[in-house]
């Protein structure tokens, strides 16, 4: 395999496969790498990653970076991977989704995003079309709620599945948002989002 580029970049290939289709990786121990040049250092300018990639729909384990271009002594650099969250014990924040993630040795700022309702411990979230839930453990004879962020402060309360108070999960899978709870046991495709209500396994 080689870049065909003008740059024309050595390319050293780590048990990739090469077959009429493009690159097969073993998930393991195989992966492509392109030793750092002055044409790699980006800057402050603009660039663009492009690639199309083959998973299987159901996996067990972890997809991986698509490009990884870091240095973990000082901390910069950034990565493009698939986030698959399989297996996980609480809240499947998210099945699948592109991840792009960037680093300048920056340590972020928490902000006070407010509280969901009388939530004493929010204990799952997840990302649906473009928006934040989350799923709450509220005190006493109170309900867990599903609820989502709305920006600032303010969160809209979407309801409950049922008399338990703790949504112990929320999962995206195939399009649909599902909330689990604690007492009774079950999974619910979440009647607010007009996924109806029966229980699940």
């Amino acid at each position: 395999m080689k870049d065909d580029s003008k740059v024309a970049h050595r390319v050293i290939n780590h048990n990739v496969q090469a077959s009429d289709n493009g690159a097969v990786f073993n998930g393991r121990d195989s992966y492509l790498e392109i030793p750092s040049s002055n044409e790699l250092k980006f800057g402050r300018e603009d660039f663009t990653i492009a690639a199309e990639i083959y998973t299987e729909e159901h996996l067990d384990d972890v997809i991986g970076d698509i490009v990884s271009k870091y240095d973990d002594a000082s901390r910069k650099g950034f990565n493009l991977t698939v986030k698959h969250h399989a297996g996980v014990v609480s809240t499947q924040s998210n099945y699948r989704n592109v991840h792009f993630g960037i680093d300048d040795d920056m340590v972020p700022l928490w902000q006070d995003c407010g509280r969901a309702g009388n939530a004493v411990v929010i204990a799952a979230l997840a990302v649906y079309e473009g928006k934040l839930y989350a799923g709450t453990y509220e005190p006493g004879k109170e309900r867990g709620h599903v609820y989502r962020y709305e920006g600032g402060q303010e969160w809209s309360d979407l309801g409950s599945c049922d008399k338990s108070n703790k949504v112990s999960a929320l999962a995206v899978y195939q399009g649909k948002l599902y909330a689990a709870m604690t007492c009774p046991p079950g999974m619910f495709p979440f009647p607010e989002l007009g996924f109806g209500t029966q229980q699940g396994g």
